[in-house]
């Protein structure tokens, strides 16, 4: 009889046995619980300008809000990827046009996916392994937004990611290796959108002339524009980043880059590094560099593929 076998199938049993265990914890919590001490979502109205919804993003630090008819019926949801779109391809449009202008430009805009509140942790894996960054989950007196900030908090915060998942390298889970879409350092911030918006990504990594990561532009940089400081997006990246923190004003005698800082890993950092970097920070995306030059890039959403993946989900 050969006995070598053995732990082979008794660790598998377990891992099994440990996997089964993380999926009914998750099973377990309903997404009442989890908005329980949200506020109501912030919404906007079809007719409110463009302009007026990236001041609400600004001023409630969120990416995207729905949108309500004259009835208040949620007929979509505004996303500064929406924006990004419309601004980067239609730069002679102004500002003041209604949000509803701009209304399903990004995929993520297209579907609203509500859940009610005895629904399960689990099922929202698939929205969020698909790219959707946040849902609504209907709570007596109107709707809680959840992010995929807020359910990977939890999720770590409560043990609820298996250890064997976040001290796996981010070379062994295939993540060190993504495409990054890239802009010169000297290009200006309306070329970065167009790629943002033509390469359906929601940032891109801003490269000096030695290829070296030295910014990051993303269609969140935009909240807070105004049909008055539009023009800021001719600047050159870095200086348009600058101005957007001080509030149209590129910062003088500093360097750009000091206002814009970059959250990296290498390759073979555990993905508890980067979960860790994503919940302590609270960033969308960790840049992977090799020799400070960007190889990848880690986002919330390559995190719930990666655990959708991992419990069998």
């Amino acid at each position: 009889m050969n006995t070598s076998i053995k732990p082979f199938v008794a660790m598998s049993f377990l891992s099994a046995v440990h996997l089964t265990t993380f999926s009914i914890l998750m099973q377990a919590t309903h997404l009442g619980n989890l908005v329980a001490d949200k506020k109501y979502v912030v919404s906007v109205k079809a007719s409110d300008t463009i302009q007026h919804v990236l001041a609400v993003l600004r001023d409630n630090d969120i990416l995207s809000c729905p949108v309500l008819d004259t009835v208040e019926a949620v007929i979509g949801v505004a996303s500064v990827l929406d924006i990004a779109s419309y601004l980067s391809w239609r730069f002679d449009l102004k500002l003041t046009q209604p949000i509803e202008t701009v209304l399903g430009l990004s995929p993520e805009s297209r579907t609203t996916w509500l859940f009610e509140p005895h629904e399960n942790l689990t099922t929202l894996f698939e929205p969020f392994a698909l790219g959707y960054h946040r849902v609504l989950v209907r709570q007596k007196g109107g709707m809680c937004n959840l992010s995929q900030s807020d359910v990977l908090k939890f999720v770590y915060e409560h043990n609820q990611i298996p250890d064997s998942l976040l001290n796996s390298t981010l070379e062994e889970l295939n993540l060190a290796s993504k495409e990054v879409q890239t802009i010169g350092a000297d290009k200006p911030a309306l070329e970065g959108l167009k790629k943002i918006s033509s390469s359906c990504v929601s940032a891109v990594a801003v490269i000096d002339s030695n290829g070296e990561l030295v910014g990051n532009l993303s269609a969140s940089d935009l909240r807070g524009l105004t049909e008055d400081s539009k023009d800021l997006v001719s600047l050159r990246v870095l200086d348009f980043l600058s101005a957007i923190k001080n509030r149209g004003k590129p910062a003088v005698g500093k360097d750009p880059r000091d206002s814009t800082p970059l959250v990296c890993s290498s390759p073979l950092d555990h993905l508890r590094v980067v979960v860790e970097k994503m919940i302590k920070i609270h960033v969308y995306r960790v840049w992977v560099v090799k020799n400070n030059q960007p190889v990848s890039v880690v986002s919330l959403t390559d995190i719930f593929i990666a655990l959708k993946k991992f419990l069998g989900m």
